[in-house]
């Protein structure tokens, strides 16, 4: 998978309140960030899991 990340796009996600930079991002690199946490040993449920939710 090879993608390329807009300099728009890093610019976009500097602020936080950027739902739609964030959206896109998410959107683009969920399915690798999960891959690679599944073949790191972390089951579907926890690779899953919201990083930015403590309780989680």
């Amino acid at each position: 998978m090879i993608t390329r990340t807009s300099t728009e796009l890093l610019e976009g996600i500097k602020d936080p309140s950027n739902r739609a930079a964030w959206s896109e991002l998410d959107r683009r690199y969920r399915p690798l960030i999960l891959a690679v946490a599944r073949r790191l040993g972390l089951g579907h449920d926890d690779a899953e899991d919201d990083p930015a939710d403590p309780e989680a």
